[in-house]
């Protein structure tokens, strides 16, 4: 929501007259709303996550969990505990941030977009203790390759996925107050801006997922497994979300693709489609979350013999 904001809807419809966040007042509130909301489950799910990982760690049931204190436990003494702080923290900044942006957006209404901006750059770090708790920290081949790798991954899904999302969720009401042929012209011109920036993140999910995969799977046997088939799942639906993106991304330039206007007819409408598509996005997103928790192949390495070294002193 705040790339949105920044990358896409300040260029396409900022206007100086709205001074606060240079976006009509309806806009700005529905983006507050979109805001708060996912603070209030990203902070629920920072707390569930520490307490899922506690019960898992200890074989414990949530009552002991909370009760003998076990999760200060992970919290200090796991790679995972040394994540889940920081990500705390960046939240705890990020909805200060948005909090302040809200209270001064009267008496400094400028200060409004310099806080959007900077919760952008808050969220990327967020992006970022993810990958450093994820499957990627254990690569057995470059590691910090592979947590980069992953990182660019995450940004791009987050900005694909959920700068759909955002749109979906706010369109309806930024077009509310025009004509149909108004809204067409305001539709393409915020849609041609996301547009350019989607292909960039679809190019580096593409690079960067194959990267991902093949650093876990690099033998057929590998691939047949949960993590496999987690992943199989994954590539199909994802697959599925990029011919809708074509469709809407010829729908955008009739000219470039007259031959094939009959097929993207249906895409020109722009708003059911944009919603079916942010619906693949959920699904993708809950299945990169049964994939991330899906444990990694067992290489073939961890059931061989290395023989231990020794040496002889004279």
């Amino acid at each position: 929501a705040f790339s949105v904001y920044t990358l896409v809807l300040v260029p396409a419809w900022g206007n100086p007259k709205y001074r606060a966040g240079l976006l009509p007042p309806r806009v700005m509130r529905r983006l507050n709303w979109i805001v708060l909301i996912s603070l209030v489950i990203a902070l629920g799910a920072n707390i569930l996550a520490l307490i899922q990982q506690t019960m898992v760690f200890f074989g414990a049931d949530i009552a002991n969990v909370i009760d003998d204190e076990l999760w200060r436990v992970v919290q200090s003494g796991t790679t995972f505990g040394d994540m889940w702080s920081p990500r705390l923290l960046f939240l705890l900044i990020v909805g200060g941030l948005h909090a302040a942006s809200i209270y001064f957006r009267n008496d400094q209404p400028k200060s409004v977009r310099a806080f959007w901006v900077a919760n952008m750059w808050a969220t990327i770090l967020i992006v970022a203790t993810w990958s450093v708790s994820s499957h990627a920290a254990g690569s057995p081949l470059w590691p910090w390759i592979a947590l980069a790798n992953d990182w660019l991954h995450g940004l791009a899904v987050s900005f694909w996925a959920g700068g759909l999302i955002t749109l979906v969720i706010i369109l309806p009401v930024a077009l509310q107050p025009y004509t149909s042929e108004q809204q067409r012209i305001v539709l393409l011109t915020v849609l041609r801006r996301f547009s350019r920036l989607a292909i960039v993140c679809v190019v580096l999910t593409i690079a960067t997922g194959i990267y991902s995969a093949l650093n876990w799977i690099y033998a057929p046997t590998m691939a047949i497994s949960t993590y496999g088939g987690s992943l199989l799942l994954k590539i199909v639906l994802v697959v599925g979300l990029l011919l809708l993106g074509m469709v809407h991304h010829a729908a955008l330039r009739p000219e470039k693709y007259a031959r094939w206007q009959g097929m993207f007819q249906r895409g020109a409408s722009f708003i059911p489609t944009l919603r079916l598509e942010a619906v693949f996005a959920l699904i993708v997103i809950s299945v990169v979350g049964l994939l991330s928790a899906t444990p990694i192949p067992e290489p073939d390495i961890s059931n061989e013999t290395i023989d231990i070294p020794s040496g002889i002193l004279s």
